[in-house]
């Protein structure tokens, strides 16, 4: 189970961090929605797409900015760790396991 230090870290490096590997995560999930919103009744051309990128581009970029600054005025929170349990299934599988043998 993570400590809540390490989800705390974990949570930093994700939406507080003007990364490469945050910004494409966020793109990923917002362009296919904001592709679908511009070029649903158009025809697919090159300034299409475009847009698209450039858009999704400045929304992650934006969404990092403002979890910067709502962290730095003390206003960002944390979501809680899940009530039961963090474990994968291969480790519960594993738990059962050695329940088992017991």
């Amino acid at each position: 189970m993570k400590t809540n230090t390490e989800a705390l870290e974990k949570f930093r490096q994700r939406h507080l961090k003007y990364a490469v590997g945050n910004i494409l995560k966020d793109c990923v999930t917002m362009g296919p929605i904001l592709g679908f919103a511009v070029l649903y009744n158009r025809e697919i051309t090159w300034q299409g797409v475009l847009y698209v990128i450039v858009a999704t581009i400045g929304y992650s970029l934006f969404t990092t900015s403002l979890h910067r600054y709502l962290h730095r005025k003390d206003k960002l929170h944390i979501p809680p760790e899940p009530k039961y349990s963090t474990k994968t299934y291969q480790e519960h599988k594993a738990d059962r396991e050695a329940k088992h043998k017991d």
